[in-house]
């Protein structure tokens, strides 16, 4: 999917039904109005929310116009279980986040 610059992707507190992996462009990542991180292509965004089914931790917010792979949790689940090495880079990914 394409979204415009300024276009909320997720929004800290809502309930977690897409996650996004990024294709082209970037976002800022925020906590409670504060900016944390940036985040590009190869990235994912939401991902927690579908695996622990919790409120959004984050807002992100595109800075530019970008290209996303959307996934509902079906589909997440879906490609965890058909792509090994997707699977392998996201449980880095959620490790690093939870400092495991």
């Amino acid at each position: 999917m394409e979204v415009p610059a300024g276009e909320v992707l997720v929004d800290q507190g809502d309930p977690g039904t897409y996650c996004y992996a990024i294709a082209e462009g970037t976002a800022g990542v925020f906590v409670s109005g504060e900016h944390i991180a940036t985040v590009g292509p190869g990235s994912t965004i939401g991902e927690m929310a579908l695996i622990d089914h919790r409120p959004r931790t984050a807002t992100v917010v595109a800075n530019d116009p970008m290209i996303l792979l959307r996934f509902d949790t079906h589909g997440f689940n879906r490609l965890l279980d058909d792509m090994p090495k997707a699977a392998e880079r996201i449980h880095a990914i959620l490790a690093s986040r939870l400092g495991s």
